[in-house]
């Protein structure tokens, strides 16, 4: 506490202390510090002016004379008396004392002499004297009185000769260096080999006073530091330097600060009194209990009627009894004598309500059982813990109120009660009123049984040290107490409370148009948040072509609230809409103040009107749209078309940075755009089992929004659409026939969509519904030329068939006698010595009329194919039957190697398998030759399984990269006598293998393009063998 003592010192009182010693003692009677000096057996031989002078410093300092003893002087205790007489015993060479009102230092400076310095432990307001008179005499370093007046000083005193060498340094300076007498200043404290720049010596020397600021090295604290000259007794000019720790001072203000507060804040009555009783000081508590009693009677003896006899006698913990307010209410008071800074004893009064206690201690004297009675009776709770804070007794209402059982009883602990954010609060309260055995009171809630607040008093209950510790308390259900008091606490700030909390702008202008009061709501709105406005003009913040009618209502308008609309100038030049609710202020009197407004922020009820608005042009755009979009398509006979449709308006309607329309085909979906009017259409592996979009859209059968592409797309799903990846929002709407998922628009952002609101997603929910339509009859469109063109196919074949049968029965029976005349007659050529070019003709013959043979036999079994008998089919195993497994290795011998690729289950079909042969034969036969012809490739097989609406079938895929089919002959594959091989095809093959397979409930389909190859798949139903 030593800053709190003296804060200040004067350099110059300093100086005349070194420059003014006439005798040993003299220059003591300067220090403000008062400073007693005795002799080796307590004697007073000395006392400087400071003590003298101040008579109230100390008790007991009336008619002080010299040769009196110390101990006459101080109030010490024996152990305090031991240690002063450590000292005049010379056991020690110094030695520090503390009691409750002052802080005794006591060094040794001769033989038999030792100075005493007092000090008082509230902070000195030190008094500066004009001493600009010349320095006197000069002293010596030698003097002994001198330097041990600096060691009692707490600051960092040291002299420095001309050249910077320190001559002396006190007890403060060599604590923190060691002893540094001998050395350069600034090696010590600059820590460098010769004079700081900025060195201020030689200024000193000649005869200046320096006042600076530095910071320390050696211990990173920053010190004010006054530089002076004096001279000593030889003419020789030195430097004296002080300097004193800043940062400690602060710190000894702050918490006097926080110790001040705390006082203020106590739940104790807390009052500062003096020997008369005049109350100089009272806290918060003390002024709740006393209110106007305190203000009339303004002095603490009479408050509780106390004489100064008992303030000087008191002891701690006396009770006393006051009424107030017709109520008797019990104190509990401490009285401590402390030392004011103008040395006047004050006195401390700290009284602690004990009413309750009191009157229960009264209760129990009188009747134990009726207190029993009480305590059981009453509606607060009443419980008794041990030290572990475990119930071990409470009363009914306790009970009740936390819904707990005797049988509970030293198992569950008063924290458990409550909410846990209070279990250390009640640890705290318990540990003080342990050490304290003061009660202690405190707020809780609790949500066990609904939401409950209560006080809780908690008292100590062992009446000895032998006793087990136990606590006692009442618990008051406050829920509705607090409950009101929060509803008058809200009544009595209600008008403040509004205005701040509300969210219209608040505004105070005077007769002048000045603001002189705002709230927070209207510094946002004119964007001046955490400034001050007050004395700013308020038609600054309203834009010109406002400010008449502003000015209008000001001066004439009535009282009542008036409206009016204005535009609000903020302080970036931001303009808001806003409605100003004006009306005059007066005073009581009837005066004219000036004039308050509440003011409404409208922007952005403008911002959204002006959005309905465009909303409602949007709308009757979309629909006009949607109307002239609805007569096309319903007029659309083809897909093409209806594609072509539909990315016009979705372009019209949503301008998407990315659009593609997605249209299942078999079993995976076609890729449509358009781009610079070319329909590109491309093949994709987006399909239900691929794509976890697809199986999405199709369980929810509603538009979804990607808003995050890559957090929100599995990594397959990134991949099928990657050419979208690269945007920040994606919409997928879902086109259905009845449950199939038959087309997808996909379109996509670059910016953040805030336009796609419920009147677009209904208008895009009702063109959903209108392609689906739309595409329902283009498909059964297609389905009935499907039909005729089957029908045409099936009626044509039927009379080829009747044609080809009365052919071949023609042809058959000519050609037999012709094959056994050529054959007789080459038998007899070969007997004969024939030309060999006359053997080569007969055996061309021969051959001719054995292919015109086999296409008679097509003939008839396309005709009228025979009746086999079903076969159950493992497809896995196709391949190894002979005529297949015969093909394929003629095939490879070819150089053209086939991969076929069968799957872990087993699939089954059923068919005759002479006629499955037959087929498989036909599209082998035709792989091999468009891979010949085109001199490279190879030929890929693939088995599984495939899905298609409700249906599961078996999938036979030959793929091969031959050389392809032009585009304008691909409906023309199926068609007899079409053949695109014009020397060995009969244009049969593919004919009769679509017969075989539609006759069994199958599908065959080509995919082929020119130069790069063909793929003929067939779909048979599924056989589940049992």
């Amino acid at each position: 506490m030593r800053d709190l003592h003296g804060i200040r010192y004067s350099l110059i009182r300093l100086i005349q202390i070194v420059t003014n010693m006439f005798n040993q003692y003299k220059y003591l009677d300067v220090i403000e510090t008062p400073i007693i000096a005795c002799d080796n057996s307590g004697r007073i031989k000395y006392a400087n002016l400071s003590f003298l002078q101040n008579k109230k410093f100390l008790l007991h300092t009336e008619n002080l004379k010299k040769d009196r003893n110390i101990f006459d002087i101080f109030l010490l205790n024996k152990f305090q008396q031991e240690e002063v007489y450590k000292v005049l015993n010379n056991k020690v060479q110094e030695n520090r004392i503390l009691t409750d009102t002052f802080e005794l230092y006591i060094r040794r400076i001769n033989t038999n002499r030792i100075l005493l310095q007092i000090k008082n432990k509230q902070i000195q307001q030190l008094k500066y004297s004009d001493l600009t008179r010349e320095n006197e005499d000069n002293i010596k370093f030698s003097s002994a009185p001198f330097f041990s007046a600096f060691d009692l000083l707490y600051d960092l005193i040291h002299i420095t000769d001309k050249n910077g060498l320190i001559v002396f340094a006190n007890k403060a300076i060599k604590k923190l260096f060691g002893d540094i007498r001998g050395q350069y200043c600034y090696k010590v404290f600059a820590c460098e080999d010769d004079y700081c720049p900025d060195c201020k010596l030689s200024l000193v020397l000649d005869g200046n006073t320096i006042r600076y600021e530095v910071k320390l090295n050696k211990n990173n604290q920053y010190y004010d530091v006054i530089n002076s000259p004096f001279v000593d007794f030889d003419g020789n000019v030195y430097k004296i330097s002080i300097m004193r720790n800043l940062e400690e001072i602060v710190e000894k203000q702050n918490t006097l600060v926080l110790f001040q507060n705390a006082i203020n804040k106590s739940k104790n009555l807390v009052c500062f009194a003096n020997e008369n009783g005049e109350i100089l000081y009272a806290n918060d508590t003390f002024i709740k209990y006393f209110g106007a009693n305190y203000r009339e009677e303004n002095n603490i003896l009479r408050l509780m009627n106390y004489s100064k006899d008992d303030v000087y006698q008191s002891s701690d913990n006396k009770e006393i009894k006051i009424t107030l307010s017709d109520n008797e209410i019990y104190f509990k008071v401490f009285i401590y004598p402390i030392q004011s800074l103008s040395n006047e004893t004050i006195f401390v009064f700290i009284a602690s309500d004990i009413t309750d206690l009191k009157k229960l201690e009264n209760t129990i004297a009188i009747e134990k059982n009726y207190f029993q009675s009480i305590i059981d009776n009453t509606i607060d709770g009443f419980f008794v813990i041990d030290k572990n804070q475990k119930i071990i007794d409470c009363n009914p209402s306790f009970l009740k109120m936390f819904h707990i059982t005797p049988d509970s009883f030293g198992t569950i602990t008063l924290a458990e009660l409550f909410d846990p954010l209070y279990k250390r609060e009640f640890e705290k309260k318990i540990n003080y009123l342990k050490k304290s055995h003061i009660s202690q009171i405190t707020e809780v809630s609790s949500s066990n049984n609904g939401f409950k607040n209560y006080i809780i008093s908690l008292n100590y209950l062992s009446t000895s040290e032998s006793d087990d510790e136990q606590y006692y308390g009442f618990v008051k259900d406050i829920t509705d107490i607090t409950r009101l008091h929060k509803i008058i606490e809200n009544e009595r700030n209600y008008n403040r409370r509004i205005i701040e909390t509300v969210k219209l702008g608040f505004v105070v202008i005077n007769e002048f148009g000045e603001i002189i009061d705002y709230n927070n709501a209207f510094l946002h709105l004119i964007g001046r948040s955490g400034k001050n406005v007050k004395g700013e003009m308020f038609s600054s913040y309203i834009k010109p072509v406002n400010k008449q009618n502003m000015d209008e209502l000001t001066s004439s308008s009535p009282d009542m609230l008036r409206d009016f609309e204005a535009i609000i100038i903020t302080a970036d030049n931001q303009e808001k809409n806003v409605i100003v609710s004006m009306s005059k202020l007066y005073d009581i009197l009837g005066n004219y103040l000036g004039n308050f407004a509440f003011i409404r922020d409208i922007t952005h009820q403008k911002k959204i009107e002006n959005e309905i608005v465009q909303q409602s042009h949007q709308i009757i755009d979309l629909v006009n749209s949607l109307t002239k979009f609805t007569a096309s398509v319903v007029r659309i006979d083809d897909m093409d078309n209806l594609l072509l449709q539909i990315h016009s308006f979705i372009t019209s309607i949503l301008n998407p940075d990315y659009l593609e329309i997605l249209v299942f085909s078999i079993d995976r979906y076609i890729s449509h755009k358009y781009i610079n009017n070319e329909h590109i259409v491309t093949n994709t592996e987006i399909s239900y089992k691929t794509s976890f979009i697809i199986q999405k859209l199709t369980k929810s059968k509603t538009i979804m929004f990607i808003t995050n592409p890559i957090i929100e797309l599995n990594d397959e799903d990134q991949l099928l659409f990657s050419n979208v990846m690269r945007f920040k929002n994606i919409n997928f709407i879902p086109i259905f026939i009845g449950k199939d998922l038959k087309m997808i628009i996909l379109v996509a952002f670059n910016k953040e969509v805030e336009f796609i609101n419920n009147v677009i997603i209904t208008i895009l929910t009702s063109v959903s519904n209108l392609i689906a339509i739309a595409f329902e009859k283009i498909n059964s469109i297609a389905e009935q030329v499907k039909m005729k063109e089957a029908l045409d196919r099936y009626e044509k074949l039927v009379a080829i068939g009747r044609i080809i049968a009365g052919v071949a029965h023609e042809i058959n029976n000519p050609l037999s006698i012709m094959q056994l005349d050529i054959a007789e007659l080459d038998q007899k050529l070969d007997q004969g010595d024939y030309d060999q070019e006359i053997k080569d003709i007969i055996r061309s013959l021969l051959e001719e009329i054995q292919r015109i043979s086999n296409i008679v036999k097509q003939l008839k079994d396309y005709a009228k194919p025979a009746a086999l008998n079903d076969d159950i089919i493992n497809l896995n195993e196709i391949f190894r039957t002979y005529p297949l497994k015969i093909l394929s290795k003629n095939i490879q011998k070819k150089g053209i190697p086939i991969n076929i690729n069968i799957p872990k289950q087993k699939i089954y079909v059923k068919m005759p398998l002479t006629r499955l042969i037959q087929v498989i034969m036909n599209i082998l036969t035709n792989a091999e030759d468009a891979v010949v012809e085109k001199g490279e490739g190879s030929i890929q097989i693939d088995i599984s399984t495939e899905q298609r609406g409700e249906k599961i079938f078996a999938r036979l895929s030959v793929k091969d990269t031959g050389i392809g089919i032009h585009e304008e002959n691909k409906h023309l594959l199926f068609e007899p006598f079409f053949t695109t091989k014009p020397k060995e095809g009969t244009g049969l093959g593919l004919s009769i293998s679509y017969s075989i397979i539609k006759s069994y409930d199958g599908e065959i389909e080509i995919e082929s393009k020119k130069g790069v190859g063909t793929e003929v798949i067939i779909l048979l139903p599924f056989y589940k063998k049992t």
